[in-house]
């Protein structure tokens, strides 16, 4: 059993054909790895984060980037 099995791996077309069938599942398996890791959400995992501020304070769970953020407004009626 064990010769035969030699015997086919011996031979370079069948190396060559297991070779594109061994790369060939790994980039599917990579693929749909890629998939089920997006599309599948941890229990418990919420995307935005829990941010408060208290006091006048400025809290911020994300990006700022080219957000006005005004710190002491003029207040109504005073220009």
């Amino acid at each position: 059993m064990l010769d035969a099995a030699w015997k086919f791996l011996t031979d370079p077309t069948n190396r060559d054909t297991l070779g594109w069938i061994g790369a060939g599942i790994a980039a599917g398996a990579a693929g749909l790895w890629a998939v089920v890791t997006f599309l599948v959400r941890k229990e418990g995992s919420d995307p935005r984060p829990n941010v408060s501020a208290d006091r006048g304070g400025v809290a911020i769970g994300g990006s700022a980037t080219n957000s006005p953020i005004n710190v002491n407004p003029p207040r109504p009626g005073k220009h």
